[in-house]
């Protein structure tokens, strides 16, 4: 399944598709980070160690930390909410009432009622009964074998997630009983189960934390589906006035191959998320009240753990608690070889409303679709929380990933649907985002610009390449490309790294419904 990074980065699962845990599971990653690269969910987990007495900066809930990760930092709802500034919109009574939230999964969670209802009464949510669409029929997940595993981690974090953002919305899941790898496989069912939501739920937000990238598309499948079946569903919800959302992907300007288990060597996106119906989401790493200060290089860190040697730098995740700071970068963890997914387009022309971005970008994209068009944080250092509860075990967890992104826009699209209802007096979605978010006003979104970190500022930031050295990729052939994917930079204003940046939520949101609202009275 072609999970991307884009919201689970549970440190089992990760990958802009889901694909089998490579070897560098158990011959590079250490301290419980599991690393799978998934060409479907995109998201990693990191898992708590239930013995773990140790000070961490990370402590769950439930009194565990990250199993032997005491540098990762990780946000609960109200951390969250107050680094974007959308616990200023709750208390104004902006919770995302009268608006629909659709999650789209395969397999789904057998436990998602009852996780949801713990997560809520754990962080002082409101409870709320998740409306269910089933495809195929009705089906429960059995967490029989990884993929599935993985996929109810992924429901759980998109149902969790949405709701923590927009507590009032009404919360719907879509769950298929097969499971979305790569190229047309899972897609199907996927597109069967949209349409059944958008007839049944006109107006809704949909969110979809998964692809696949391009070039695993058979060039018959790319017109029949891609270009026709597929995108006239998307055409259908769009003309339904559904906004559409989708993680840009986890693995930087590349994406699995079509054997599940190796790296494109050459850039490519992403879809469903390249659709210019629906608006892509990548990924950043948000850094709010502690700041990370790096002590050496990852050819360093990497160096170290390949060769297996003494003294490794174990400061590399050094971070200091720093009250009131707060900083974005683009998503990109060489630790991990993540990156926030993003590019061009091989399928989809440039839409009318790329034609606003800056002309050095037009000519990179060359005539088609560039990617992503928004961001929101989807780093691990610095994941959110979850809770599940399937096969027997209550687990506190924390996910980074673009799967994390997409469902936390989706809420805040829902508090602007409400915002834009109540000045209309009567309920209406936000619908269409892509056209009103390129001509919306900069100052809007956070800037995401290049940075530096560390001693001698010996750490940069400024794109979304996978990380790649010529050791990494003979020892792990199916983890790393066989050559180093260039990445797109992160430049002031909008990129492909980036997009336009991440929402700052109070001028993001009424904004966007100003704008809802005289598209509407005009209408009228």
């Amino acid at each position: 399944m072609n999970r991307n990074l884009r919201g689970i980065m549970n440190l089992k699962n990760a990958g802009f598709s889901k694909v089998s845990t490579f070897a560098i599971v158990n011959s590079v990653l250490w301290s419980g980070l599991s690393f799978s690269a998934l060409a479907t969910p995109h998201h990693r987990t990191i898992y708590a160690d239930d013995t773990s007495t140790a000070s961490a900066n990370c402590t769950y809930p439930d009194g565990t930390t990250p199993a032997d990760r005491p540098e990762l930092h990780c946000y609960d709802p109200k951390q969250f909410l107050a680094a974007y500034g959308i616990e200023k919109l709750h208390r104004m009574g902006i919770t995302g009432k009268g608006q629909t939230i659709v999650l789209v999964d395969s397999y789904g969670s057998p436990t998602m009622q009852q996780d949801l209802d713990h997560f809520s009464d754990t962080f002082g949510l409101p409870r709320t009964t998740i409306q269910f669409v089933y495809p195929n029929g009705s089906y429960v997940n059995d967490v029989s074998d990884d993929d599935k595993t993985g996929w109810a981690e992924e429901t759980t974090l998109d149902l969790e997630w949405s709701h923590a953002v927009a507590p009032d919305a009404t919360l719907v899941n879509v769950v298929t009983a097969s499971s979305e790898t790569v190229g047309l496989a899972g897609f199907p069912d996927i597109f069967a189960g949209i349409q059944m939501a958008v007839k049944q739920f006109p107006g809704a937000i949909i969110s979809m934390s998964f692809g696949t990238g391009e070039p695993t598309f058979e060039s018959s499948d790319i017109e029949t589906y891609v270009k026709g079946s597929f995108h006239q569903v998307f055409a259908d919800a769009t003309a339904a006035d559904s906004t559409l959302l989708s993680s840009a992907g986890d693995t930087g300007s590349t994406n699995i191959g079509s054997d599940q288990q190796t790296m494109l060597a050459y850039a490519n996106a992403g879809y469903p998320a390249t659709d210019p119906l629906v608006t892509a989401v990548g990924g950043t790493a948000l850094e709010s009240d502690w700041k990370w200060t790096p002590q050496g290089t990852a050819d360093d860190y990497w160096n170290c753990k390949l060769n297996k040697l003494q003294n490794c730098p174990s400061d590399f995740f050094l971070s200091i608690l720093s009250n009131h700071f707060r900083r974005e970068t683009v998503w990109k963890e060489d630790w991990a070889i993540a990156a926030g997914g993003g590019g061009v387009s091989t399928i989809f022309s440039a839409p009318d409303y790329q034609a606003r971005m800056k002309q050095s970008l037009r000519k990179i994209a060359n005539g088609y679709r560039g990617i992503p068009d928004i961001s929101m944080n989807a780093a691990i250092n610095g994941g959110v929380e979850m809770y599940t509860s399937f096969g027997g075990k209550n687990v506190w967890s924390s996910s980074g990933g673009t799967s994390c992104a997409s469902p936390e826009m989706a809420g805040l699209i829902a508090l602007a649907g409400q915002k834009a209802s109540d000045e209309l007096g009567k309920n209406v979605s936000i619908g269409y985002l892509n056209p009103t978010l390129y001509s919306m006003n900069k100052d809007d979104f956070y800037q995401i610009k290049p940075r530096d970190f560390g001693v001698n500022k010996q750490v940069v930031i400024n794109n979304d390449s996978i990380y790649f050295s010529t050791a990494l990729a003979k020892a792990n052939p199916s983890q790393v490309p066989a050559v180093a994917v260039p990445g797109y930079f992160s430049t002031k204003g909008d990129n492909f790294a980036s997009g336009l940046g991440s929402p700052k939520a109070v001028r993001f949101v009424f904004d966007l419904a100003r704008a809802r609202v005289k598209r509407k009275r005009h209408r009228i």
